[in-house]
């Protein structure tokens, strides 16, 4: 009997805290990572409070005085959140010690809840009304993870290189954090690794986050007098970006500086710890990505699984009204991702496209591609954090260079 009424409780806890999670989003939109994840982990905690008292629900009736039973039963449970709390926060703070089939819930968990994104840390980057945020203009900030701590030093152009790189660079080096060097240092991102092995002056203009949209805005800024060679660094989400460009009529939509404000507050807002924060939302990632895996479905959500054909179309398209001269400034394309997003898919249709007659014709066969998954392994990327090692990043300038005469 006490088992059904535990069952019963738990029931209507659950609902009441999904109602509380509906009513929180309206009325506390900056929050929504905290109280989301606070609430559903509670949640997960009474699923994983009927489970135990289930199975061990014979401790109830080892008396009649049942209390002391339930006691000691609460007691229990508590000390084992306890201990999967803190072996959580251990192999997070170690991540090759986690095990290959807890690895994608730990990830998941890393990425939504505990990384910190180098747009909204405070000390590196700043609101920008043209591409809506960008590195502070000439400082120097230290970005971390788990797996990595870095400088960031940003020239007066709030990019991630030196000043005199901005003066008739011979290379531009456009993409997200992937070409910024999100988890290498200054000099071991693939822009500087170029710029050493090369000996030409090559600038980094990645930035976090850039679609192709923002990256040729970004361009447009920059001194191209003596430019010869564009590398564009791909990333599975530019799709977002690139579609939502198209759809407003080639017009790029930047947000207001309260929405920066608000994204500011809202990753500071998930930072805040609640005891069983680490343990409970990897349970819930955990069973979520066993599910698909059962159920053999993916994410819909995610850009990786975008049809490759659409993706490049329109990353040509915007190519194509771009302002780089193409008659003498040669572009290479190389595609990045994390490991298990990483696949030759939209290369192969970027060069189906060039094999066009409209399409080479217009880029003049000054474009070319590379294929990364020839390049890098697995352990070429953080376990948790999805980007490049240094030795990656050399790996990926000397597939440049061999491109570049």
């Amino acid at each position: 009997m006490h088992i059904v009424k535990t069952i019963i409780w738990s029931v209507v806890l659950y609902v009441f805290l999904q109602v509380l999670i509906v009513v929180a989003d309206r009325l506390s939109p900056n929050t929504t990572i905290f109280h989301q994840t606070l609430l559903q982990g509670l949640q997960w905690m009474i699923i994983l409070w009927v489970i135990f008292a289930v199975l061990f629900g014979w401790l109830f009736y080892r008396n009649k005085n049942a209390r002391r039973p339930f006691t000691k039963m609460t007691l229990v449970f508590l000390l084992l959140l306890a201990l999967g709390e803190i072996a959580c926060v251990a192999a997070l703070r170690h991540p090759s010690y986690i095990p290959n089939f807890a690895l994608r819930a730990f990830n998941q968990y890393y990425i939504h809840i505990n990384r910190n994104v180098i747009q909204v840390v405070e000390e590196c980057s700043e609101y920008d009304a043209n591409l809506y945020y960008k590195l502070h203009p000439s400082n120097t900030c230290t970005f971390s993870n788990m797996e990595f701590s870095n400088k960031i030093i940003s020239n007066k152009a709030g990019l991630r290189d030196d000043d005199a790189s901005l003066v008739q660079p011979e290379i531009i080096s456009l993409g997200d954090s992937y070409t910024l060097g999100w988890g290498v240092e200054q000099n071991e991102n693939y822009p500087a690794q170029l710029e050493s092995i090369t000996g030409k002056k090559v600038l980094n203009a990645g930035m976090s986050s850039f679609g192709t949209v923002r990256e040729m805005r970004m361009l447009s800024q920059l001194d191209t007098s003596n430019l010869k060679y564009i590398t564009i660094q791909y990333c599975a989400n530019d799709l977002d970006e690139n579609e939502a460009y198209i759809k407003n009529n080639s017009q790029l939509k930047i947000s207001s500086r309260a929405s920066y404000d608000s994204l500011i507050t809202k990753f500071k807002w998930g930072k805040v710890y609640f005891p069983g924060k680490y343990f409970l939302t990897t349970v819930r990632f955990f069973v979520k990505e066993k599910i698909k895996d059962i159920l053999g479905r993916k994410d819909p959500t995610n850009p990786a699984y975008a049809d490759p054909q659409k993706s490049a179309k329109l990353f040509l398209d915007i190519l194509k009204t771009s302002p780089i001269n193409f008659s003498k400034t040669k572009l290479i394309i190389v595609d990045m991702n994390e490991y298990e997003n990483e696949h030759p898919d939209f290369i192969n249709a970027v060069n189906n496209f060039l094999s066009d007659g409209t399409y080479g014709a217009h880029f003049r066969n000054n474009l070319q591609t590379i294929d990364i998954t020839k390049l890098l392994d697995k352990n070429d990327y953080y376990l948790l954090d999805g980007h490049l090692k240094p030795a990656a990043h050399q790996k990926v300038a000397a597939a440049i260079k061999e491109l570049i005469h």
